[in-house]
Protein backbone atom coordinates (compact mmCIF):
# COMPACT_ATOMS: atom_id res chain seq x y z
CA UNK A 1 0.00 0.00 0.00
CA UNK A 2 1.51 3.31 -1.09
CA UNK A 3 1.76 6.06 1.47
CA UNK A 4 0.58 9.58 0.74
CA UNK A 5 3.24 12.26 1.18
CA UNK A 6 3.04 13.96 4.56
CA UNK A 7 3.11 17.73 4.30
CA UNK A 8 3.63 19.64 7.54
CA UNK A 9 3.53 23.44 7.48
CA UNK A 10 4.95 25.03 10.61
CA UNK A 11 4.13 28.64 9.79
CA UNK A 12 2.12 30.29 7.03
CA UNK A 13 2.21 34.02 6.41
CA UNK A 14 -0.01 35.79 3.88
CA UNK A 15 0.46 39.32 2.60
CA UNK A 16 -2.54 40.56 0.61
CA UNK A 17 -2.17 43.52 -1.73
CA UNK A 18 -5.39 45.26 -2.78
CA UNK A 19 -6.30 48.61 -4.22
CA UNK A 20 -6.16 51.50 -1.77
CA UNK A 21 -9.88 52.16 -2.18
CA UNK A 22 -10.92 48.50 -1.83
CA UNK A 23 -14.00 48.34 0.41
CA UNK A 24 -13.90 46.25 3.63
CA UNK A 25 -10.25 44.97 3.37
CA UNK A 26 -10.44 43.33 6.82
CA UNK A 27 -13.42 41.26 5.73
CA UNK A 28 -11.50 40.22 2.63
CA UNK A 29 -8.51 39.17 4.76
CA UNK A 30 -10.72 36.94 6.92
CA UNK A 31 -12.33 35.40 3.85
CA UNK A 32 -9.00 34.63 2.20
CA UNK A 33 -7.59 33.21 5.44
CA UNK A 34 -10.55 30.82 5.62
CA UNK A 35 -9.90 29.84 2.01
CA UNK A 36 -6.31 28.96 2.89
CA UNK A 37 -7.45 26.80 5.82
CA UNK A 38 -10.19 25.01 3.87
CA UNK A 39 -9.00 24.86 0.27
CA UNK A 40 -5.36 25.76 -0.36
CA UNK A 41 -3.54 23.25 1.88
CA UNK A 42 -5.80 20.39 0.80
CA UNK A 43 -5.34 21.30 -2.87
CA UNK A 44 -1.58 21.43 -2.38
CA UNK A 45 -1.57 17.95 -0.81
CA UNK A 46 -3.67 16.50 -3.64
CA UNK A 47 -1.44 18.07 -6.26
CA UNK A 48 1.78 16.87 -4.59
CA UNK A 49 0.68 13.22 -4.41
CA UNK A 50 1.31 12.39 -8.11
CA UNK A 51 4.47 14.52 -8.19
CA UNK A 52 6.26 12.63 -5.41
CA UNK A 53 7.51 9.04 -5.39
CA UNK A 54 5.36 7.24 -2.83
CA UNK A 55 8.15 4.67 -2.23
CA UNK A 56 10.79 7.31 -1.49
CA UNK A 57 11.45 7.39 2.30
CA UNK A 58 13.45 10.61 2.19
CA UNK A 59 12.71 13.54 4.47
CA UNK A 60 12.79 17.07 3.02
CA UNK A 61 12.75 20.23 5.10
CA UNK A 62 12.16 23.55 3.37
CA UNK A 63 12.86 26.71 5.32
CA UNK A 64 10.66 29.00 3.27
CA UNK A 65 8.81 29.24 -0.01
CA UNK A 66 7.45 32.41 -1.58
CA UNK A 67 4.46 32.24 -3.93
CA UNK A 68 3.02 35.25 -5.72
CA UNK A 69 -0.53 34.78 -6.96
CA UNK A 70 -3.24 37.02 -8.40
CA UNK A 71 -6.77 35.91 -7.50
CA UNK A 72 -10.23 37.21 -8.07
CA UNK A 73 -11.47 38.39 -4.68
CA UNK A 74 -15.09 37.71 -5.51
CA UNK A 75 -17.07 35.67 -2.98
CA UNK A 76 -18.13 33.03 -5.51
CA UNK A 77 -14.65 31.97 -6.71
CA UNK A 78 -13.10 30.82 -3.41
CA UNK A 79 -12.89 27.13 -4.36
CA UNK A 80 -11.43 27.84 -7.79
CA UNK A 81 -8.92 30.33 -6.40
CA UNK A 82 -8.01 27.96 -3.58
CA UNK A 83 -7.27 25.16 -6.05
CA UNK A 84 -5.13 27.46 -8.18
CA UNK A 85 -3.27 28.71 -5.13
CA UNK A 86 -2.67 25.14 -3.84
CA UNK A 87 -1.48 23.98 -7.26
CA UNK A 88 0.96 26.88 -7.51
CA UNK A 89 2.32 26.07 -4.07
CA UNK A 90 2.69 22.37 -4.94
CA UNK A 91 4.58 23.21 -8.14
CA UNK A 92 6.92 25.47 -6.19
CA UNK A 93 7.56 22.70 -3.65
CA UNK A 94 8.22 20.28 -6.53
CA UNK A 95 10.72 22.67 -8.10
CA UNK A 96 12.55 23.05 -4.80
CA UNK A 97 12.74 19.27 -4.32
CA UNK A 98 13.98 18.93 -7.87
CA UNK A 99 16.90 21.21 -7.08
CA UNK A 100 15.78 24.06 -9.30
CA UNK A 101 15.74 26.46 -6.38
CA UNK A 102 16.03 26.54 -2.61
CA UNK A 103 19.80 26.72 -1.97
CA UNK A 104 20.55 26.65 1.76
CA UNK A 105 16.84 26.75 2.56
CA UNK A 106 16.37 23.07 1.68
CA UNK A 107 17.75 20.05 3.57
CA UNK A 108 17.27 16.41 2.58
CA UNK A 109 17.80 13.26 4.64
CA UNK A 110 17.76 9.75 3.20
CA UNK A 111 15.04 8.65 5.61
CA UNK A 112 13.55 9.33 9.02
CA UNK A 113 16.30 7.40 10.82
CA UNK A 114 19.00 9.46 9.09
CA UNK A 115 17.25 12.69 10.12
CA UNK A 116 17.08 11.74 13.79
CA UNK A 117 20.60 10.28 13.77
CA UNK A 118 22.00 13.53 12.37
CA UNK A 119 20.10 15.48 15.05
CA UNK A 120 21.57 13.21 17.76
CA UNK A 121 25.05 13.71 16.34
CA UNK A 122 24.61 17.49 16.28
CA UNK A 123 23.15 17.39 19.79
CA UNK A 124 26.28 15.62 21.03
CA UNK A 125 28.39 18.26 19.30
CA UNK A 126 26.33 21.03 20.91
CA UNK A 127 25.20 22.64 17.66
CA UNK A 128 21.72 21.17 17.05
CA UNK A 129 19.69 24.11 18.32
CA UNK A 130 21.50 26.44 15.90
CA UNK A 131 19.96 24.63 12.91
CA UNK A 132 16.57 25.76 11.67
CA UNK A 133 15.66 22.27 10.39
CA UNK A 134 15.53 20.79 13.89
CA UNK A 135 12.47 22.81 14.90
CA UNK A 136 10.56 19.54 15.27
CA UNK A 137 12.66 18.71 18.34
CA UNK A 138 11.93 22.03 20.08
CA UNK A 139 9.87 20.30 22.78
CA UNK A 140 13.10 18.64 24.00
CA UNK A 141 15.01 21.89 24.53
CA UNK A 142 14.03 22.06 28.17
CA UNK A 143 15.74 18.70 28.86
CA UNK A 144 19.39 18.19 29.68
CA UNK A 145 21.55 17.24 26.68
CA UNK A 146 21.80 13.55 27.65
CA UNK A 147 18.10 13.10 28.40
CA UNK A 148 17.11 14.95 25.23
CA UNK A 149 19.23 12.69 22.99
CA UNK A 150 17.81 9.50 24.49
CA UNK A 151 14.24 10.79 24.39
CA UNK A 152 14.65 11.94 20.78
CA UNK A 153 15.82 8.48 19.72
CA UNK A 154 13.40 6.39 21.77
CA UNK A 155 10.31 8.33 20.76
CA UNK A 156 10.88 6.86 17.27
CA UNK A 157 9.86 3.25 18.06
CA UNK A 158 10.36 1.95 14.54
CA UNK A 159 13.59 3.85 13.91
CA UNK A 160 15.61 3.57 17.13
CA UNK A 161 17.67 0.57 16.01
CA UNK A 162 18.43 1.95 12.52
CA UNK A 163 19.42 5.24 14.19
CA UNK A 164 22.03 3.46 16.30
CA UNK A 165 23.23 1.50 13.28
CA UNK A 166 23.70 4.74 11.33
CA UNK A 167 25.59 6.42 14.18
CA UNK A 168 27.93 3.43 14.32
CA UNK A 169 28.39 3.45 10.54
CA UNK A 170 29.14 7.19 10.57
CA UNK A 171 31.72 6.61 13.34
CA UNK A 172 29.71 9.00 15.51
CA UNK A 173 28.50 6.58 18.15
CA UNK A 174 31.35 7.34 20.56
CA UNK A 175 30.66 11.07 20.39
CA UNK A 176 26.98 10.47 21.19
CA UNK A 177 27.79 8.02 24.00
CA UNK A 178 30.19 10.56 25.51
CA UNK A 179 27.27 12.99 25.81
CA UNK A 180 25.12 10.47 27.73
CA UNK A 181 25.08 9.91 31.46
CA UNK A 182 25.50 6.26 32.56
CA UNK A 183 21.81 6.17 33.53
CA UNK A 184 20.65 7.54 30.17
CA UNK A 185 22.95 5.15 28.27
CA UNK A 186 21.34 2.30 30.18
CA UNK A 187 17.86 3.66 29.41
CA UNK A 188 18.68 3.76 25.70
CA UNK A 189 19.96 0.17 25.79
CA UNK A 190 16.81 -0.99 27.62
CA UNK A 191 14.71 0.76 24.99
CA UNK A 192 16.52 -1.01 22.15
CA UNK A 193 16.58 -4.47 23.74
CA UNK A 194 13.92 -4.57 26.48
CA UNK A 195 14.55 -6.75 29.50
CA UNK A 196 11.28 -8.57 28.73
CA UNK A 197 13.14 -10.32 25.87
CA UNK A 198 15.15 -12.31 28.39
CA UNK A 199 12.16 -14.53 29.14
CA UNK A 200 12.62 -16.17 25.73
CA UNK A 201 16.41 -15.92 25.59
CA UNK A 202 18.46 -18.69 24.02
CA UNK A 203 22.23 -18.18 23.97
CA UNK A 204 22.57 -19.41 20.40
CA UNK A 205 25.76 -18.20 18.74
CA UNK A 206 25.74 -14.65 20.10
CA UNK A 207 28.19 -15.21 22.96
CA UNK A 208 30.83 -16.59 20.58
CA UNK A 209 30.12 -13.89 18.03
CA UNK A 210 30.55 -11.14 20.61
CA UNK A 211 33.77 -12.68 21.91
CA UNK A 212 35.07 -12.69 18.34
CA UNK A 213 34.30 -8.95 18.15
CA UNK A 214 35.42 -8.09 21.68
CA UNK A 215 38.94 -6.92 20.87
CA UNK A 216 37.74 -4.70 18.04
CA UNK A 217 35.18 -2.81 20.17
CA UNK A 218 36.45 0.16 22.18
CA UNK A 219 35.03 -0.98 25.52
CA UNK A 220 35.59 1.03 28.68
CA UNK A 221 38.17 0.11 31.28
CA UNK A 222 35.95 1.35 34.10
CA UNK A 223 33.16 -1.19 33.62
CA UNK A 224 30.65 1.32 32.19
CA UNK A 225 28.03 -1.30 31.36
CA UNK A 226 25.43 1.00 29.80
CA UNK A 227 27.74 2.45 27.17
CA UNK A 228 29.56 -0.86 26.66
CA UNK A 229 26.26 -2.67 26.08
CA UNK A 230 25.40 -0.13 23.37
CA UNK A 231 28.87 -0.50 21.82
CA UNK A 232 28.53 -4.28 21.64
CA UNK A 233 24.99 -4.06 20.28
CA UNK A 234 26.00 -1.58 17.58
CA UNK A 235 29.02 -3.68 16.58
CA UNK A 236 26.87 -6.82 16.35
CA UNK A 237 24.32 -4.95 14.21
CA UNK A 238 27.07 -3.82 11.88
CA UNK A 239 28.43 -7.31 11.32
CA UNK A 240 25.25 -9.38 11.23
CA UNK A 241 21.72 -8.76 10.02
CA UNK A 242 19.22 -7.26 12.45
CA UNK A 243 18.12 -10.27 14.51
CA UNK A 244 14.52 -11.40 14.69
CA UNK A 245 12.86 -10.91 18.07
CA UNK A 246 13.64 -14.47 19.19
CA UNK A 247 17.28 -14.04 18.19
CA UNK A 248 17.38 -10.55 19.71
CA UNK A 249 16.64 -12.20 23.05
CA UNK A 250 19.79 -14.27 22.66
CA UNK A 251 21.77 -11.14 21.80
CA UNK A 252 20.52 -9.35 24.91
CA UNK A 253 21.31 -12.42 27.02
CA UNK A 254 24.85 -12.62 25.60
CA UNK A 255 25.62 -8.91 26.04
CA UNK A 256 24.38 -8.85 29.63
CA UNK A 257 26.07 -12.14 30.46
CA UNK A 258 29.49 -11.21 29.07
CA UNK A 259 29.49 -7.81 30.75
CA UNK A 260 28.51 -9.39 34.07
CA UNK A 261 31.19 -12.06 33.58
CA UNK A 262 33.68 -9.24 33.05
CA UNK A 263 32.60 -7.60 36.31
CA UNK A 264 32.91 -10.81 38.27
CA UNK A 265 36.27 -12.06 36.96
CA UNK A 266 37.68 -8.55 37.44
CA UNK A 267 36.58 -8.56 41.09
CA UNK A 268 37.73 -12.09 41.93
CA UNK A 269 40.96 -12.02 43.93
CA UNK A 270 43.06 -14.21 41.66
CA UNK A 271 43.09 -16.23 38.46
CA UNK A 272 42.91 -19.35 40.61
CA UNK A 273 39.72 -18.10 42.28
CA UNK A 274 38.25 -17.21 38.89
CA UNK A 275 39.07 -20.71 37.65
CA UNK A 276 37.33 -22.27 40.65
CA UNK A 277 34.24 -20.14 40.07
CA UNK A 278 34.05 -21.06 36.37
CA UNK A 279 34.56 -24.74 37.11
CA UNK A 280 31.70 -24.68 39.64
CA UNK A 281 29.38 -22.81 37.26
CA UNK A 282 30.12 -25.12 34.34
CA UNK A 283 29.55 -28.19 36.52
CA UNK A 284 26.23 -26.75 37.78
CA UNK A 285 27.60 -26.60 41.33
CA UNK A 286 25.72 -23.38 41.90
CA UNK A 287 26.02 -23.19 45.68
CA UNK A 288 29.79 -23.52 45.46
CA UNK A 289 29.87 -20.81 42.77
CA UNK A 290 27.85 -18.49 45.03
CA UNK A 291 30.14 -19.20 47.97
CA UNK A 292 33.24 -18.30 45.93
CA UNK A 293 31.65 -15.00 44.92
CA UNK A 294 30.58 -14.21 48.49
CA UNK A 295 34.09 -14.99 49.79
CA UNK A 296 35.42 -12.30 47.45
CA UNK A 297 32.75 -9.80 48.49
CA UNK A 298 30.85 -10.06 45.20
CA UNK A 299 27.08 -10.13 45.11
CA UNK A 300 26.06 -13.55 43.81
CA UNK A 301 24.29 -12.98 40.49
CA UNK A 302 22.20 -16.02 39.60
CA UNK A 303 21.83 -14.90 35.98
CA UNK A 304 25.60 -14.66 35.52
CA UNK A 305 26.14 -18.17 36.89
CA UNK A 306 23.38 -19.45 34.60
CA UNK A 307 24.98 -17.62 31.67
CA UNK A 308 28.32 -19.35 32.18
CA UNK A 309 26.65 -22.74 32.39
CA UNK A 310 24.35 -22.33 29.39
CA UNK A 311 26.81 -20.72 27.00
CA UNK A 312 29.72 -23.02 27.81
CA UNK A 313 27.67 -26.16 27.21
CA UNK A 314 29.66 -27.84 29.96
CA UNK A 315 32.99 -27.00 28.29
CA UNK A 316 35.38 -25.59 30.89
CA UNK A 317 37.96 -24.70 28.21
CA UNK A 318 35.41 -22.45 26.51
CA UNK A 319 34.45 -20.82 29.82
CA UNK A 320 38.10 -20.14 30.71
CA UNK A 321 38.69 -18.69 27.27
CA UNK A 322 35.64 -16.41 27.53
CA UNK A 323 36.77 -15.19 30.95
CA UNK A 324 40.27 -14.48 29.63
CA UNK A 325 38.88 -12.47 26.72
CA UNK A 326 36.62 -10.25 28.82
CA UNK A 327 38.99 -9.78 31.80
CA UNK A 328 40.49 -6.26 31.46
CA UNK A 329 44.03 -7.12 32.52
CA UNK A 330 47.48 -7.48 31.06
CA UNK A 331 47.31 -11.23 31.61
CA UNK A 332 44.16 -11.42 29.53
CA UNK A 333 45.86 -9.42 26.75
CA UNK A 334 48.67 -11.98 26.67
CA UNK A 335 46.14 -14.82 26.56
CA UNK A 336 44.28 -13.21 23.69
CA UNK A 337 47.51 -12.95 21.74
CA UNK A 338 47.72 -16.74 21.87
CA UNK A 339 44.07 -17.75 21.37
CA UNK A 340 40.92 -16.20 20.02
CA UNK A 341 37.52 -17.00 18.54
CA UNK A 342 36.51 -16.12 15.01
CA UNK A 343 33.40 -16.49 12.89
CA UNK A 344 35.65 -16.87 9.84
CA UNK A 345 38.24 -19.42 10.96
CA UNK A 346 36.87 -21.72 8.26
CA UNK A 347 39.01 -19.75 5.79
CA UNK A 348 41.90 -22.05 6.76
CA UNK A 349 40.06 -24.84 4.93
CA UNK A 350 40.87 -22.93 1.72
CA UNK A 351 44.62 -23.12 2.41
CA UNK A 352 45.16 -26.18 0.23
CA UNK A 353 43.36 -24.53 -2.68
CA UNK A 354 45.45 -21.36 -2.27
CA UNK A 355 48.60 -23.47 -2.28
CA UNK A 356 47.70 -25.74 -5.19
CA UNK A 357 46.61 -22.85 -7.43
CA UNK A 358 49.90 -21.02 -6.92
CA UNK A 359 48.20 -18.06 -5.25
CA UNK A 360 51.40 -17.18 -3.38
CA UNK A 361 53.35 -16.79 -6.64
CA UNK A 362 50.38 -15.06 -8.26
CA UNK A 363 50.22 -12.41 -5.54
CA UNK A 364 53.99 -11.92 -5.74
CA UNK A 365 53.68 -11.28 -9.48
CA UNK A 366 50.77 -8.88 -9.01
CA UNK A 367 52.64 -6.95 -6.30
CA UNK A 368 55.72 -6.21 -8.41
CA UNK A 369 54.05 -3.10 -9.82
CA UNK A 370 53.37 -1.76 -6.30
CA UNK A 371 55.58 0.65 -4.39
CA UNK A 372 56.29 -1.86 -1.57
CA UNK A 373 55.95 -5.30 -3.19
CA UNK A 374 56.42 -7.36 -0.02
CA UNK A 375 53.72 -5.50 1.96
CA UNK A 376 51.46 -5.41 -1.10
CA UNK A 377 51.81 -9.16 -1.62
CA UNK A 378 50.38 -9.86 1.85
CA UNK A 379 47.63 -7.25 1.45
CA UNK A 380 46.57 -8.63 -1.95
CA UNK A 381 46.51 -12.16 -0.56
CA UNK A 382 44.34 -10.93 2.31
CA UNK A 383 41.92 -9.13 -0.01
CA UNK A 384 41.62 -12.28 -2.13
CA UNK A 385 40.79 -14.29 1.00
CA UNK A 386 38.17 -11.67 1.91
CA UNK A 387 36.63 -12.13 -1.54
CA UNK A 388 36.52 -15.88 -1.02
CA UNK A 389 34.15 -15.58 1.96
CA UNK A 390 31.86 -13.28 -0.02
CA UNK A 391 31.03 -9.58 -0.12
CA UNK A 392 28.21 -10.13 2.40
CA UNK A 393 30.89 -10.78 5.05
CA UNK A 394 33.53 -8.37 3.76
CA UNK A 395 33.08 -5.78 6.51
CA UNK A 396 33.69 -8.47 9.14
CA UNK A 397 36.42 -10.30 7.21
CA UNK A 398 38.62 -7.29 6.42
CA UNK A 399 39.80 -6.99 10.03
CA UNK A 400 39.07 -10.47 11.37
CA UNK A 401 41.97 -11.95 13.32
CA UNK A 402 41.67 -15.38 11.67
CA UNK A 403 41.56 -13.90 8.17
CA UNK A 404 44.67 -11.80 8.91
CA UNK A 405 46.48 -14.79 10.43
CA UNK A 406 45.61 -16.95 7.43
CA UNK A 407 46.91 -14.42 4.90
CA UNK A 408 49.86 -13.33 7.10
CA UNK A 409 48.78 -9.71 6.60
CA UNK A 410 49.43 -6.71 8.81
CA UNK A 411 46.22 -5.94 10.68
CA UNK A 412 47.30 -2.31 11.10
CA UNK A 413 47.40 -1.55 7.37
CA UNK A 414 44.69 1.08 6.74
CA UNK A 415 42.03 0.35 4.15
CA UNK A 416 43.22 3.38 2.17
CA UNK A 417 46.69 1.83 1.80
CA UNK A 418 45.25 -1.52 0.78
CA UNK A 419 43.17 0.33 -1.82
CA UNK A 420 46.33 1.96 -3.22
CA UNK A 421 48.07 -1.41 -3.43
CA UNK A 422 45.06 -2.98 -5.15
CA UNK A 423 44.87 -0.11 -7.64
CA UNK A 424 48.57 -0.48 -8.49
CA UNK A 425 48.57 -4.30 -8.64
CA UNK A 426 48.95 -6.20 -11.92
CA UNK A 427 46.06 -8.65 -11.72
CA UNK A 428 46.73 -9.80 -15.31
CA UNK A 429 50.13 -11.12 -14.20
CA UNK A 430 48.46 -12.91 -11.28
CA UNK A 431 45.87 -14.46 -13.60
CA UNK A 432 48.63 -15.77 -15.87
CA UNK A 433 50.31 -17.53 -12.93
CA UNK A 434 47.03 -19.10 -11.81
CA UNK A 435 46.15 -20.15 -15.36
CA UNK A 436 49.54 -21.77 -15.91
CA UNK A 437 49.30 -23.59 -12.58
CA UNK A 438 45.81 -24.86 -13.38
CA UNK A 439 46.79 -25.96 -16.88
CA UNK A 440 49.76 -27.87 -15.47
CA UNK A 441 47.30 -29.66 -13.15
CA UNK A 442 44.88 -30.33 -16.01
CA UNK A 443 42.23 -27.94 -14.67
CA UNK A 444 40.11 -25.51 -16.66
CA UNK A 445 41.25 -21.97 -17.36
CA UNK A 446 40.14 -19.60 -14.56
CA UNK A 447 38.87 -17.19 -17.22
CA UNK A 448 36.29 -19.80 -18.27
CA UNK A 449 35.05 -20.98 -14.92
CA UNK A 450 31.79 -22.60 -13.94
CA UNK A 451 31.04 -19.95 -11.33
CA UNK A 452 30.74 -17.02 -13.76
CA UNK A 453 27.07 -16.61 -12.87
CA UNK A 454 28.13 -15.99 -9.26
CA UNK A 455 30.98 -13.50 -9.79
CA UNK A 456 29.06 -10.67 -8.12
CA UNK A 457 29.35 -12.74 -4.90
CA UNK A 458 33.05 -11.78 -4.74
CA UNK A 459 32.78 -8.05 -5.58
CA UNK A 460 33.93 -6.49 -2.31
CA UNK A 461 34.18 -3.09 -3.97
CA UNK A 462 30.42 -2.83 -3.50
CA UNK A 463 31.00 -2.94 0.25
CA UNK A 464 34.17 -0.83 0.32
CA UNK A 465 34.00 1.92 -2.34
CA UNK A 466 37.74 2.48 -1.82
CA UNK A 467 38.39 -0.98 -3.27
CA UNK A 468 36.15 -0.58 -6.32
CA UNK A 469 37.84 -1.35 -9.66
CA UNK A 470 36.74 -1.10 -13.26
CA UNK A 471 34.63 -3.99 -14.53
CA UNK A 472 37.47 -5.87 -16.27
CA UNK A 473 39.86 -5.76 -13.31
CA UNK A 474 37.08 -6.60 -10.85
CA UNK A 475 36.19 -9.61 -12.98
CA UNK A 476 39.78 -10.86 -12.92
CA UNK A 477 40.05 -10.77 -9.12
CA UNK A 478 36.59 -12.34 -8.75
CA UNK A 479 37.58 -15.17 -11.10
CA UNK A 480 40.66 -15.88 -9.01
CA UNK A 481 38.47 -16.13 -5.90
CA UNK A 482 36.04 -18.36 -7.82
CA UNK A 483 38.94 -20.60 -8.87
CA UNK A 484 39.90 -21.04 -5.21
CA UNK A 485 36.36 -22.07 -4.25
CA UNK A 486 36.05 -24.42 -7.23
CA UNK A 487 39.29 -26.12 -6.24
CA UNK A 488 38.05 -26.45 -2.65
CA UNK A 489 34.65 -27.79 -3.76
CA UNK A 490 36.13 -30.43 -6.05
CA UNK A 491 37.71 -32.07 -3.02
CA UNK A 492 34.25 -32.56 -1.50
CA UNK A 493 32.44 -35.63 -2.86
CA UNK A 494 29.32 -34.54 -4.74
CA UNK A 495 29.74 -30.76 -4.18
CA UNK A 496 32.04 -29.80 -7.04
CA UNK A 497 29.56 -27.41 -8.65
CA UNK A 498 27.92 -25.92 -5.55
CA UNK A 499 27.36 -22.17 -5.35
CA UNK A 500 29.80 -20.04 -3.30
CA UNK A 501 27.20 -19.19 -0.66
CA UNK A 502 26.18 -22.82 -0.29
CA UNK A 503 29.82 -23.76 0.23
CA UNK A 504 30.29 -21.07 2.86
CA UNK A 505 27.13 -21.83 4.84
CA UNK A 506 27.64 -25.60 4.85
CA UNK A 507 31.42 -25.93 5.20
CA UNK A 508 33.07 -22.67 6.32
CA UNK A 509 30.55 -20.88 8.55
CA UNK A 510 30.60 -21.05 12.33
CA UNK A 511 32.74 -20.12 15.31
CA UNK A 512 36.29 -21.42 15.20
CA UNK A 513 38.83 -21.41 18.01
CA UNK A 514 42.31 -20.41 16.86
CA UNK A 515 45.45 -20.96 18.92
CA UNK A 516 48.81 -19.60 17.86
CA UNK A 517 52.06 -21.06 19.21
CA UNK A 518 55.69 -21.09 18.12
CA UNK A 519 55.84 -22.69 14.68
CA UNK A 520 52.22 -23.83 14.83
CA UNK A 521 48.68 -22.56 14.31
CA UNK A 522 45.86 -24.74 15.60
CA UNK A 523 42.37 -24.13 14.24
CA UNK A 524 39.47 -25.94 15.92
CA UNK A 525 36.99 -25.73 13.05
CA UNK A 526 33.25 -25.16 13.52
CA UNK A 527 30.52 -27.76 13.70
CA UNK A 528 29.43 -27.10 10.13
CA UNK A 529 26.21 -28.67 8.73
CA UNK A 530 28.16 -31.03 6.44
CA UNK A 531 31.07 -31.84 8.74
CA UNK A 532 30.82 -35.51 7.73
CA UNK A 533 31.72 -34.55 4.14
CA UNK A 534 34.78 -32.66 5.38
CA UNK A 535 35.85 -35.76 7.32
CA UNK A 536 35.42 -37.90 4.19
CA UNK A 537 37.50 -35.42 2.19
CA UNK A 538 40.32 -35.51 4.74
CA UNK A 539 40.00 -31.79 5.49
CA UNK A 540 41.10 -32.17 9.12
CA UNK A 541 44.84 -32.39 8.66
CA UNK A 542 48.15 -30.60 9.08
CA UNK A 543 49.51 -28.58 6.19
CA UNK A 544 52.01 -25.86 5.39
CA UNK A 545 51.49 -22.72 3.30
CA UNK A 546 54.18 -21.07 1.15
CA UNK A 547 53.67 -17.64 2.71
CA UNK A 548 53.98 -19.09 6.24
CA UNK A 549 57.29 -20.86 5.92
CA UNK A 550 58.17 -22.98 8.93
CA UNK A 551 54.67 -22.84 10.40
CA UNK A 552 52.41 -25.89 10.65
CA UNK A 553 48.68 -25.29 10.17
CA UNK A 554 46.79 -27.91 12.17
CA UNK A 555 43.10 -28.14 11.20
CA UNK A 556 41.19 -29.86 14.00
CA UNK A 557 37.72 -31.38 13.78
CA UNK A 558 35.04 -29.79 15.97
CA UNK A 559 34.63 -31.27 19.43
CA UNK A 560 37.84 -33.22 19.16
Amino acid sequence: MEREPTVTIERWRNVYSVAADFPAPEELRLRLDRMVEREVVDACRRRLAPLLDASDPSVWLIREIHVDLAVDAGENVAQQAGAAWGEQLALEVSRVLGGATGGGSVVRFANRAAYVAQWARDMAAGCAWEQWYYAEFASLRSLAQSAAIVEGILREPGEAKPILRLLHGWRSLEAVLAALTPADARRLYEGLLPRSLLRAAEPGRWASRLLALWNAVALSTSGDTGRDALRLYAAAQAEWAEPAESDAAGLRFAIDGLLELRRMVSALHSSKMAGRFLQAAVAQQYEEAREILRACGIAADESAIEFVNRTSGGDLTWANFAAAVVRPSAAAEAYRDESFLSELGGVFLLGTAFRDLGISDAMRSAAQSCEEPQRAEAALRHLLAVRCVGKARASLAIGDAAMLLFSNADGKTPLSEMAEMLAAADEAAAMRVVAETMQARGDEDPAEGALDEHLDYFEIGRVFPELELDAERERAWSRMAAAVLRNFARRLPGFGRSSPEYLFQNFLAGTSSVRRAAGRIEVRLPQSPLVVVLRMAGAYRTLTLPWREGVEICLLAPGG
